[in-house]
């Protein structure tokens, strides 16, 4: 039985929601580019440590994001996005966060077993050649793509369900105090009801994606053309890492901004007792 309602919303909300991502980060763009990097590094270092960095990232990250939406969720009240927030979410519901981020780990970890086991002699196959000295780049390449299409599709389809049930999870266990599993369970059956306003989003969010590429292409022609093509292979990286941090921002605007909308429509989310 639901116990938990939320909104359908009509399609224009996906354009809501990635304005309310795009407002949050005008309000402080400095400061949000800072926290989206260090949480960036942070991350990268923590998968660096074989296995154990693993689990700890998918252990942290909601607790990294409740953080990040307590932050989004002050800002948009009006008070001070602080560089604390990013750690917030350990003082708030770190234990039913981090237990949710030990489910999705376990979903993530069957789906690949599944696909493993069904496709085993495809991926025993590739990895010979991968081994074989005689391989050469194009032979790997058309391997790839003979032998893992089918496995990457259909693990596409399984994982899609799990990045709904993600979207919404961590703020249902933050603001309204949601066990990990329902949050979960909502947040899916949340998504299914709002898939178009959802492929909306996704769509602008590609229309981003592309116009900022498309900048960042020029640029390097630019720098190219300038100082030289080992100058323009050398920044192009480095040019990367804002656009990569502006999204990650425009996320978590967009997935407090919709949380709002889906779940609290005419009040604003107010963070749980902690545990």
């Amino acid at each position: 039985m639901n116990t938990h309602p939320w909104q359908k919303r009509n399609p224009l909300y996906g354009w809501k929601w990635f304005h309310d991502g795009w407002r949050l980060f005008r309000g402080n763009p400095a400061l949000w580019m800072s926290l989206m990097a260090a949480l960036f590094f942070i991350n990268i270092f923590t998968l660096a440590v074989p296995l154990l960095g693993a689990l700890v990232f998918f252990l942290t990250w909601p607790i990294w994001q409740a953080g990040l939406l307590l932050g989004a969720k002050t800002q948009s009240e009006g008070g001070e996005l602080e560089i604390q927030h990013l750690f917030a979410g350990f003082q708030n519901r770190p234990g039913q966060l981090a237990r949710l981020g030990l489910l999705t780990l376990t979903l993530t970890l069957f789906v690949f077993m599944l696909l493993l086991t069904i496709w085993h002699n495809d991926f025993t196959a590739l990895q010979e050649i991968m081994a074989s000295p005689a391989s050469d780049t194009q032979v790997l390449m058309e391997a790839v793509s003979e032998k893992l299409l089918v496995p990457a599709l259909v693990g596409t389809l399984l994982l899609i369900p799990l990045l709904m049930g993600s979207w919404f999870a961590p703020a249902l266990i933050l603001f309204d105090g949601i066990s990990p599993g329902l949050a979960m369970l909502y947040s899916l059956r949340a998504s299914i009801s709002n898939t178009w306003p959802f492929l909306v989003y996704g769509l602008v969010l590609l229309l981003a994606d592309f116009l900022l590429s498309l900048v960042l292409g020029l640029l390097v022609q630019l720098i190219s053309g300038t100082l030289g093509t080992t100058m323009a292979e050398f920044l192009a990286p480095l040019l990367t890492f804002p656009i990569v941090f502006f999204f990650m921002a425009l996320l978590v605007g967009s997935i407090y901004g919709s949380f709002l909308d889906v779940f609290h429509k005419d009040e604003a989310a107010s963070p749980a007792q902690p545990e």
